[in-house]
């Protein structure tokens, strides 16, 4: 994973379950949109481990 990946894994709070495919920075707006592939094994719901 490169610098810019990392950072943006960090900035939108992602674990490595997910992977970036693209990012589009638009400075004069300040919106960052990502593309993102799920990776990992499987999907857990955030209501139900709870």
């Amino acid at each position: 994973m490169d610098v810019l990946s990392r950072h943006y894994h960090q900035l939108a709070g992602l674990n490595s379950d997910w992977a970036i495919l693209h990012g589009q920075l638009d400075v004069q707006s300040q919106t960052l949109t990502l593309s993102l592939q799920f990776v990992g094994n499987r999907v857990v719901c955030p209501v139900c481990v709870g």
